[in-house]
């Protein structure tokens, strides 16, 4: 994994990324990919003063649906070797009705990922793709769990069988199944217009393929605001070059920026102009610090869902309860949820309120269902016409 991430730098910094001088990237097991304070001798005494840019990506580098519709952004320079870098690597086109069919842009991106991912190192995005985490095609179909040293994607949707039944039951599991049945639905719509274009370019589109592009960009994009009036690449012989980019592409994949762990207590801000994106540093960062990115105010559940990590502490985490139609259903959900999160049965006083009240609660309904049932019930009297003693009771 060193040798994949020392690449990445240097396909990062070559191409117009910035990481400031104290920083570097570095890879561990619990943590992947991140970004501290070095301790090399150079910089055991270096100060990161607040307000310093820790980390800066082109826009012209991201990855995103813009580049399979073909629309360029913005390069400083002209004339660099990002730019000649990226006409040459980007010698496979879209078919035009998959570019123009309506779809969300994500899916479009997880195609193009898809694509760049087949084409190896022939990719201007290869140094940035080999540093991702990779498929976990194997595990689908199998009981087995991964090897925690492993750099596969490590999200729900890439789980085994046997993972996955870790959390049967839970919301979260629902969450899974869900997002899934959405995913294939679109996969199912989508993948079968592009058989013959992806065995002719021997692209793998396979449904784990398309899986894996889609949790790459559901976990580490950022939004396309930021895009806010970014021109597009003025060499371009169009009419619009020197317009403000206004195409929604929902979202774009930053390479290094993408990399920061989350904290939802740091400091650090983003900051972006026509040209690039980067975190401000507002911590305080002592050598073997690391610089956070805030993923936002979630909690375990979606984090998990969405990142595939949950904290031991956070402030955020909450535990959605579904509410039933009838009061003591309830009360014994409240009691069967709490033991399967405490691994054993409420007892004692608690118990003993949780069990009168639900039986109460299930007398007062019983009663309350008798009585209705009785007055539809009520005795309706009939005289029939030639014998008026004769009474019908229904």
């Amino acid at each position: 994994m060193e040798t994949r991430l020392a690449r990445f730098v240097d396909w990062f910094k070559s191409n117009g990324g910035y990481i400031h001088p104290s920083l570097e990237l570095k890879h561990a097991e619990q943590r992947g990919v991140h970004l501290i304070h070095s301790t090399s001798n150079d910089n055991k005494t270096s100060k990161i003063d607040p307000g310093a840019i820790a980390i800066s990506c082109p826009h012209s580098i991201t990855l995103s649906a813009l580049n399979a519709r073909g629309i360029p952004l913005a390069v400083r320079d002209p004339t660099s070797r990002m730019k000649k870098a990226q006409s040459s690597a980007m010698t496979i086109s879209l078919p035009q009705e998959i570019r123009n069919a309506p779809m969300r842009p994500q899916c479009l991106a997880a195609i193009y990922l898809c694509t760049q991912f087949s084409l190896g190192n022939d990719s201007f995005w290869a140094g940035y793709i080999d540093s991702l985490p990779e498929p976990v095609d194997s595990l689908d179909e199998s009981n087995e769990v991964r090897d925690e040293a492993s750099n596969t994607l490590d999200l729900p949707l890439s789980w085994s069988e046997n993972e996955k039944s870790w959390v049967e039951g839970s919301p979260l599991s629902k969450g899974i199944k869900d997002l899934e049945a959405i995913w294939k639905a679109e996969y199912d719509v989508l993948f079968p217009r592009l058989t013959d274009w992806s065995e002719e370019h021997d692209i793998d589109l396979s449904w784990n393929r398309f899986k894996w592009a889609l949790s790459i960009l559901s976990s580490r994009a950022f939004p396309s605001w930021l895009l806010r009036g970014v021109p597009l690449n003025p060499t371009q012989p169009t009419s619009a070059s020197l317009q403000p980019f206004t195409y929604d592409a929902d979202v774009l994949l930053y390479p290094g920026i993408d990399a920061l762990n989350h904290s939802s207590t740091t400091r650090n801000y983003w900051i972006s102009n026509e040209y690039s994106f980067s975190i401000v540093i507002e911590d305080e960062v002592k050598p073997g610090g690391e610089i956070f990115n805030s993923y936002g105010g979630k909690n375990n559940g979606q984090l998990l869902l969405s990142y595939g990590f949950a904290l031991q502490e956070n402030e955020f985490d909450a535990f959605p309860l579904k509410m039933p139609a009838r009061e003591y259903e309830f009360l014994e959900y409240f009691e069967e949820s709490a033991e399967r999160i405490y691994g054993e049965e409420t007892s004692g006083e608690a118990s003993g309120e949780l069990e009168s009240s639900g039986k109460a609660l299930k007398q007062r309904e019983a009663s309350e269902m008798a009585e209705q049932e009785s007055s539809k019930r009520e005795p309706l009297r009939i005289r029939e016409a030639n014998d008026p003693s004769n009474t019908t009771f229904y």
